[in-house]
């Protein structure tokens, strides 16, 4: 795993921020360019990842979503290999296998990336209580909080 944790030099943690930004924005430059896969970036949440794996220690072990690319490059992921992981290259931590939403790289404590394709009932909590269930045309529909979270995602993509 990545030793490199507790980072406290803020010029480190920028350049951290900063790398994540690059890779993110090559991802989106190539998929409107047709040459890479689409797929939903962290464009925006650079600081998170950062901020969130720098306080970890090399033991802690990472479960993240979809949006996982931060988190893995923060960790110490080669750029260069998460690349190819999303071009479905043999030389990308998962053999070319996972896209971008299921990367996971044990060396780095990345045991995971998760996201929901094709989900037939969503449920919201709020404090451990379920307040909503269903699919996400009738959550829409039924303008609650899952719709106002939707809207609010929606109105702050990049």
């Amino acid at each position: 795993m990545n030793p490199a944790h507790h980072e406290t030099d803020p010029r480190q943690l920028l350049q951290q921020m900063l790398l994540i930004r690059t890779y993110e924005e090559a991802i989106v430059a190539g998929s409107t360019a047709g040459t890479v896969p689409g797929t939903c970036t962290s464009v925006g949440q650079e600081a998170a990842a950062v901020g969130v794996v720098n306080a970890l220690t090399p033991d802690d072990l990472i479960l993240t979503n979809h949006r996982s690319a931060g988190h893995l490059l923060a960790r110490g992921a080669d750029p260069g290999r998460l690349l190819a992981e999303v071009m479905g290259r043999s030389d990308g931590y998962c053999g070319g296998r996972s896209g971008s939403l299921h990367i996971s790289a044990r060396e780095l404590g990345v045991v995971l990336t998760s996201t929901i394709v094709g989900a037939d009932e969503i449920i919201v909590l709020d404090h451990g209580r379920i307040v909503e269930r269903g699919n996400h045309a009738a959550l829409l529909a039924a303008q609650g909080r899952y719709a106002e979270m939707w809207a609010l995602q929606q109105s702050s993509e990049v």
